[in-house]
């Protein structure tokens, strides 16, 4: 949760006392006090809901009272309704002068919800404020060192807590946070001790108990956790919720019997929570024993046809791929109440996957509807929408599923591909930076803050953490080799490719690592090595199309044409006038010179696969080499049209647009499209430079055309470009020697004579 974003103004807690002003016309005879003092007396009584009510009366009669607003917001709290305890509180320390009897409290409660929100420097504020008042105020120094330990400060953390037990050495709070500081400094044994000393002070009180059990199951210690709780639950036979903590340690234990019989128990002990009865059955859907599950939620629909096991039981159908008995409960839920939101989102899910997206969008909307703030159905919905071609609802939707839960590895990665794949990359480092400290090493956002640092060499810490990535999750080197992994591989990829050598030669029938470490070999340079790994896949394999196909596109890229032409006729034999195939053999003749031969071949290929968008990108380019300007250009279009993240085909109908056809403004739209996308490849910025430079924006095409230089020092035509534009920005003398390197390069280069009469210009204005 996060106040900033989660919780509402305080217009919100004003409506809401607003809205009740309706109905207080048949309370006039009661006072100020009277509701007060009934509020604080339902508290006491544990009638949270009925004391909201005369403290929402109470504040209403008295605007200007902050022990009212305060009870109210407690009560909220007691509630679990912290979006409107939240403007509730913010208000009354707004008005607070800090002589209120409610001053801390108000204060105190604020700094909770911040930390629940993990918004640790407002909460740091306020506890400061607190103990500037009350110096041994124990809930501030608790509150305290847990702010400084998420704000990653381990000593100040410590002090507070020192201090803590100093005036009360048997404050469990204060013990737990000095056990937790211990535990994160990788000293167990001062943790443990710790939380010894406050069992042993409090005479093994229950809560310090079943604090140090849950320290034994942090650290693995399963029996010594399973000891603690067992005498707890001897101590109290009918504590449920000491009895659930045991089920779990067992089920992550993986004891199964011993879960098992723990949760059968728990049901028996308390035939009327809910929770308890079904377990079990959660246990079994937890460990993915979908038949156990099945017949447990089967058994209890007959015995208890409630709405909840009725959804888990349609949960679990869905999941093991039974959907006509899912959709038929999911359906007679939505009859009996059609605000049910559970049985709602299920039914979209199956929509969704079933490609029904304009139905699951309408679901998933539906489900909103009810409940604005559920994260995952923000979620689904920005994924039913994107599949509709909404995608600007798509990314709104999915921005507010991360807004919601900060920790959805799912909507993070969909944003972080979204951004990545439209070249802006410090969109995609900046979501990647901004994960929970516990997802900061899951592979994706390691590999992604790697390829969008910018740093060109890393630390041994951060060469570790990549290493780590590489091989917790291989598949990540065949997604992001072709697009900036690829140096990064060279450089630190060693050790992952020993273990996937390694892996090649245990299991030589384990085909995602043999085509991995293919892909590895070949951005490390080792081209030799990846194709002597192909042709033995292929050796195996010889009916394989995908190593087939994959050894014709190596062949093909280290000039070894005739092998790669007879590769590609073999993999023909496999899968006739495949578009893979028609693709390569093209390839082939256009690099042989045979044109024409290379023309019929992608002729046949935008007949037959009309919607292959590569294809018609590939004939634009063979067109433009034909010298053939218009057909070019109406195939690079419908390349575009097919795929407009095209970005070769973007970039070359860019510069036709530009150079033959005088369409700066479009030219200049496509272009920069296309150098978002790789703003590292020096074709895009020479084009996107040369565009400038005809719309005569000297500035922004030095800018680019440096750039194009940069990325490809040894090409002549992109220096003759940044020759012309230093010229025109009249940066004469750099002019020279750009046009001078430009010819030396290439003295055959097309606008050689205009390159001449340009710097016999410039010599001139430089005498």
């Amino acid at each position: 949760m996060n106040p900033r974003s989660t919780f509402a103004s305080y217009r919100t807690g004003v409506f809401v006392l607003a809205a009740l002003a309706l109905c207080c016309g048949c309370h006039r005879n009661r006072t100020f006090d009277d509701n007060y003092k009934d509020g604080l007396k339902s508290m006491q009584a544990g009638k949270y809901q009925a004391a909201r009510v005369l403290f929402e009366r109470a504040s209403l009669q008295s605007p200007g009272n902050l022990e009212a607003q305060y009870q109210l917001a407690l009560a909220c709290l007691k509630l679990k309704d912290d979006v409107t305890a939240y403007p509730i509180l913010r208000n009354a320390e707004e008005h607070d002068h800090g002589n209120s009897s409610v001053s801390t409290s108000i204060r105190l409660e604020l700094a909770k919800l911040y930390l629940a929100a993990k918004e640790y420097e407002p909460a740091q504020k306020r506890l400061l404020w607190i103990l500037q008042r009350e110096p041994n105020n124990k809930a501030a120094h608790g509150l305290l060192a847990t702010t400084y330990a998420g704000l990653a400060h381990p000593e100040e953390a410590a002090q507070e807590v020192d201090q803590l037990l100093a005036a009360d050495p048997s404050n469990l709070q204060g013990r737990v946070l000095m056990a937790a500081i211990e535990l994160h400094a990788k000293n167990g044994a001062e943790a443990e001790k710790v939380l010894l000393q406050g069992v042993q002070l409090s005479n093994r009180s229950t809560d310090s108990l079943t604090a140090l059990a849950s320290f034994y199951q942090l650290v693995g210690q399963v029996a010594k956790s399973a000891d603690l709780y067992q005498e707890l639950v001897k101590r109290d036979p009918k504590d449920i919720r000491t009895r659930m903590r045991l089920g779990w340690l067992y089920a992550r234990a993986g004891d199964k019997g011993s879960a098992e019989k723990v949760f059968r128990d728990i049901a028996d002990l308390a035939p009327k929570d809910q929770k308890a009865v079904l377990a079990l059955a959660t246990y079994y859907m937890s460990v993915s024993d979908w038949h156990n599950a099945t017949n447990e939620l089967e058994r209890l629909v007959k015995k208890s046809p409630d709405n909840q096991t009725r959804n888990m039981l349609a949960d679990v159908y869905f999941f093991t791929g039974r959907r006509a008995d899912a959709l038929k409960l999911t359906d007679q839920l939505i009859s009996e109440n059609n605000q049910d939101t559970r049985a709602r989102m299920r039914r979209g899910m199956m929509l969704l996957q079933g490609q029904q997206y304009e139905d699951a969008v309408g679901e998933f909307t539906h489900v909103l509807y009810y409940q604005s703030d559920l994260a995952p159905a923000h979620y689904f919905l920005a994924s039913a929408s994107m599949s509709t071609g909404n995608e600007q609802i798509a990314l709104q939707h999915m921005d507010r599923a991360l807004q919601l839960s900060k920790a959805m590895i799912p909507a993070r990665l969909w944003l972080i591909d979204y951004h990545f794949s439209r070249g802006d990359r410090e969109g995609a480092l900046a979501l990647a930076r901004e994960t929970p400290e516990s997802q900061k090493e899951t592979p994706e956002f390691v590999v992604i803050r790697v390829i969008c640092g910018g740093e060109t060499t890393l630390t041994l810490d951060q060469q570790s953490e990549f290493q780590r990535a590489l091989l917790a999750k291989p598949k990540l080197i065949l997604d992001y080799a072709d697009v900036g992994l690829a140096p990064y591989l060279k450089l630190y990829g060693g050790p992952v490719r020993d273990q996937l050598e390694q892996l090649v030669k245990t299991r030589p029938d384990f085909r995602p690592a043999q085509s991995i470490l293919t892909k590895m070999l070949e951005a490390q340079g080792k081209q030799d090595q990846a194709l002597a790994e192909l042709a033995k896949r292929v050796e195996a394999n010889p009916k394989s199309y995908g190593d087939l196909i994959a050894l014709a596109k190596l062949q093909v890229k280290t000039g070894r044409l005739p092998q790669a032409r007879d590769t590609l006729q073999k993999a023909n034999l496999v899968r006739a006038s495949a578009a893979d195939v028609m693709l390569g053999m093209e390839e082939i003749d256009e690099a042989s010179g045979n044109l024409d031969e290379a023309l019929s071949y992608l002729q046949e290929l935008t007949q037959k696969f009309p919607n292959v968008s590569d294809a018609w990108g590939r004939l634009g380019a063979l067109q433009e080499k034909r010298h053939s300007t218009g057909a070019a250009i109406a195939a690079y279009e419908k390349a575009v049209q097919l795929n407009p993240h095209n970005v070769i085909a973007a970039n070359n109908l860019a510069w036709l647009l530009a150079t033959t056809q005088g369409d700066l403004e479009r030219a200049l739209g496509l272009a920069k499209k296309a150098h978002l996308a790789d703003p590292s490849n020096g074709g895009l910025s020479d084009t996107l430079g040369w565009i400038y430079f005809k719309m005569g924006n000297y500035p922004e095409a030095l800018t680019a055309l440096g750039d194009a230089v940069k990325a490809t020092p040894d090409d002549a035509a992109t220096r003759y470009h940044l020759g012309m534009a230093q010229s025109k920005a009249g940066r004469d003398h750099e002019a020279i020697a750009s046009l001078q390197t430009a010819l030396k390069m290439n003295p055959h280069l097309p606008e050689a004579n205009e390159i001449r009469t340009e710097m016999s210009l410039l010599a001139k204005s430089v005498r």
